[in-house]
């Protein structure tokens, strides 16, 4: 059964580049689109949808009140889609119900894996905004207190620091003065005690506590 997949987006080369790029998909269709909020939440109650693709920034109703709206009366997943790769407007959409955010200049590479992850039960943040997000995060370690953040070592912490970084397992052995595969235990070891299984948890706890800088 195809994936149904309704557009929001202001501008209509993008709702025709998404439609073009989504109906390529053996396992996707577009069924509906929007050129702004108040049109899409007049437009999907009528319309068999599985998810919904948000832009942010439109005018009238904005992307983010949409999404509070269209969640509250339908319960529809959202996937926000914008050109802002500042951290507020991550934390905005996900607070309002999104369970995953996309950068626009990210949509060949990674919207069919963003949809997929997020119809199976998951959240996707942008591999782009993911380093940033942990950097953030990274940067107010030391302000954390009384938090399960204390429960991790010094060591654990500067694998996280490296890895926001962009450093591979190998480079980070090397400043360590350590092994490739302790640096992969230190990892497991933070998700484990963190109860986390994936990036994208750690990025949401992150964001949902306000630990992100929002600088």
């Amino acid at each position: 059964m195809n994936i149904k997949v309704f557009l929001v987006d202001d501008h209509i080369i993008v709702r025709e580049g998404l439609k073009t790029i989504l109906n390529k998909e053996p396992d996707m269709e577009v069924t509906g689109e929007a050129k702004n909020g108040k049109e899409a939440i007049d437009k999907i109650h009528d319309c068999e949808t599985d998810i919904i693709i948000m832009d942010i920034e439109m005018p009238g109703l904005d992307g983010i009140d949409t999404t509070k709206k269209i969640i509250s009366e339908y319960g529809k997943k959202v996937l926000a889609l914008s050109a802002h790769s500042e951290i507020h407007y991550v934390q905005k959409m996900l607070k309002a119900g999104a369970k995953g955010y996309l950068l626009k200049e990210c949509i060949i590479d990674e919207i069919s894996r963003a949809i997929h992850r997020i119809i199976n039960g998951g959240i996707y943040i942008s591999d782009k905004l993911t380093q940033n997000v942990v950097s953030d995060y990274v940067k107010r370690l030391s302000e954390v207190e009384n938090s399960t953040l204390s429960i991790l070592t010094k060591k654990e912490i500067e694998v996280i620091k490296l890895t926001a970084k962009g450093l591979s397992r190998k480079e980070i052995a090397h400043q360590l003065y350590t092994t490739a595969s302790t640096v992969s235990t230190h990892r497991q070891n933070v998700m484990e005690k963190l109860g986390f299984s994936t990036m994208a948890e750690l990025l949401m706890f992150a964001i949902r506590e306000g630990i992100v800088s929002l600088d």
